[in-house]
Formats: C-alpha cells, sequence, structure tokens
C-alpha cells in the first residue's frame, strides 16, 4: 500500500539515495493522490534531484488546499531561488518563518536570498544616489512629475542653482543621471525578458511605468543642469 511505499522512500531519503526516493514517493502519491503528506514529501524528493519545476508544482497543489501547509511552502521557496526568483523565494521564506520560526531552513533561505540578491545589485553606489533624494520622492509623491518639471519652477531654480553651484559638481551630477537612464533603460530591456509568472501582466506593467517615470524625470533634469552650464 502507500503507506509501504512511503516508509521505503523515507528511508532512501535518508541515506541520500534521492533517485530512488523519487521513485517510490512517485508510486505512493499514485496510490494514494489525495495524500498531502505524501505529495510534499515527493515535491521535496523532487527538489533534491534538481526537478525544481516539478517540485514547485507538486508543492502549489498542496498549498493551493492548504495555504498553510509550511513544508510545501518551504519547497516553494527553494524551488524559486534555485530558478532564480530571487524576490519570490524571499517573500516566501519570510512567510515560512512567521509560520515556524524553529525552521532553521527558512532563515537559511532569507540570508541567501538577501546576499544573492544584493550581488545582483553590484556596489554602484551612483544608481539613484543623488543630492536631495528623499526630498526628491516627497515631492513626486505629493506634486507629480508635471509640477516639477513646470517652466516655472525651472526659472526659479535656474537662478539660484547659478549662484551656488559650482560647475565641477553640475558636471558631476549630468553624468550621474546619465548613468542612472542608462540603468533605467537596461532594467526596462531586461524586464521583458524575464518571466513574472502567470497572472503578473500588471505588476510588469506597473513596472514599466515606474521605469518611464524614472526615465522622463532624468530626462527632465538633464535638459535643466544642461541650460545651468550654458
Amino acid at each position: 500500500n502507500s503507506r509501504l511505499y512511503n516508509r521505503q522512500a523515507s528511508y532512501f531519503g535518508v541515506k541520500k539515495q534521492f533517485e530512488n526516493s523519487k521513485q517510490y514517493f512517485s508510486i505512493a502519491h499514485l496510490m494514494d493522490p489525495q495524500n498531502p503528506e505524501i505529495l510534499t514529501s515527493f515535491s521535496s524528493s523532487l527538489l533534491s534531484c534538481g526537478d525544481n519545476e516539478k517540485a514547485k508544482q507538486c508543492a502549489e497543489i498542496v498549498l493551493s488546499a492548504n495555504p498553510f501547509a509550511v513544508k510545501a511552502m518551504y519547497v516553494k521557496a527553494e524551488a524559486l531561488y534555485n530558478t532564480c526568483f530571487f524576490e519570490q523565494a524571499l517573500v516566501i521564506f519570510l512567510r515560512v518563518q512567521r509560520l515556524s520560526p524553529d525552521l532553521h531552513g527558512a532563515q537559511l533561505g532569507i540570508l541567501k536570498c538577501h546576499k544573492t540578491i544584493l550581488n545582483c545589485i553590484g556596489e554602484d553606489n551612483s544608481v539613484f544616489d543623488f543630492d536631495r533624494l528623499d526630498d526628491f520622492l516627497k515631492l513626486i509623491k505629493h506634486e507629480g512629475l508635471d509640477q516639477l518639471l513646470g517652466e516655472k519652477d525651472k526659472s526659479k531654480k535656474q537662478k539660484v542653482i547659478k549662484q551656488d553651484v559650482p560647475k565641477q559638481k553640475l558636471t558631476k551630477d549630468m553624468d550621474r543621471l546619465s548613468r542612472d537612464k542608462k540603468y533605467f533603460a537596461a532594467l526596462e530591456t531586461s524586464l521583458m525578458d524575464i518571466n513574472l509568472g502567470y497572472g503578473r501582466d500588471r505588476v510588469r506593467s506597473s513596472i514599466n511605468e515606474v521605469i518611464s517615470s524614472g526615465i522622463n524625470y532624468i530626462d527632465g533634469r538633464t535638459k535643466f543642469w544642461a541650460q545651468i552650464q550654458k
């Protein structure tokens, strides 16, 4: 019966004979397809064999019946991490840690996601790093880009900056804006090739809107600084 195959699969898993374990869990699942524990164990064995996509699919079947199945959530998070969906994996690892604080693997998962994401971002602190960034974010939230880039505001700021800002600093700021625009453009191109998963078109659209707003803002500021340099 399914229990016998389940025990045999678990035995092979302890011995780290993952292929044998996967085969026995597969048979146990076929004999008792409604058993969530067997399916969770099967997904874990698939993960150990490197079959991340099938492991995630099995875990999602368990989670569709029980959204709080911690072991299935952990398997899904590991599968997402292994397939380079680091941000999604981090979200699920954090959820697992909240539901099961004693699960050591969740903390390790959070740490490796953080490390990998930071490594992907790199150490170039020029990205989004310019003077009065916090003020800009507050203004754009309350007034919008059109108000920020209005002709009246430009003329007022132009008079002040002409008196106070050295030419060397203006050149440096324009170079930084140029690098930030290249970053936005590369991000927009990369996003087109990334599979965000089923039903995530709205997420992609929202990110594209933010990117477009950022590029428009940088274009406006570049023209503004160019006038100051004349």
